[in-house]
């Protein structure tokens, strides 16, 4: 199951350390790999269930919990730079293009100008005497 990179994410709440943050204006929630301890308190908290922490053996980091590391979906951040991409791997591999990365500002303004429309549309048809 993919990230959902919720609104108010909640594992970005929880993490002590901080390594899950939320981009501003953006939503996406990233990870960064290096301070996370392992805890799983983000596992714990997250409602869809995609975040899990993987064992790092090689890891060098002696204050985590379990040598281990918070793993969840990253939007292919690094992947799309490397490669010059605009979509992600899951876009681009999903045979229905039911996948779709929105930025969350423009799909909002686009729903709030289509309902303006809507009841524009709808008071139309009424009239009003008096």
């Amino acid at each position: 199951m993919q990230c959902r990179h919720c609104e108010d994410a909640p594992c970005t709440k929880v993490c002590p350390t901080g390594s899950l943050r939320q981009a501003a204006g953006l939503g996406s929630v990233s990870i960064t790999e290096q301070s996370c301890i392992g805890c799983k308190l983000c596992t714990m908290v997250c409602p869809f269930g995609v975040i899990s922490v993987e064992k790092r053996p090689e890891s060098d980091c002696s204050s985590a919990t379990n040598n281990g590391v918070a793993m969840k979906c990253d939007l292919c951040n690094d992947w799309r730079k490397e490669k010059g991409e605009t979509q992600t791997a899951c876009e681009q591999a999903c045979p229905t293009q039911a996948i779709k990365l929105v930025d969350l500002y423009e799909y909002r303004t686009a729903r709030s100008k289509a309902r303006a429309a809507e009841i524009a549309n709808a008071h139309k048809s009424i009239s009003f005497t008096f």
